[in-house]
């Protein structure tokens, strides 16, 4: 998103009350996303995906 345009149509388009991002404090960041839901092995997309008979990798 390009800052300049946000700003732009801020009045039009104004921050919605609880939009979190990555980063926040409840997901931790890329790294622990990643981790918690996208690994093959462990994560919760692998996990429904052996349930529901599908690819893990």
């Amino acid at each position: 998103m390009l800052k300049s345009v946000a700003a732009e149509f801020k009045q039009q388009f104004p921050d919605r009350p609880g939009i979190f991002t990555i980063d926040d404090k409840a997901l931790g960041g890329w790294d622990k996303v990643q981790r918690r839901f996208f690994d093959p092995r462990t994560g919760i997309m692998a996990r429904i995906q052996r349930q529901v008979g599908g690819s893990t990798g």
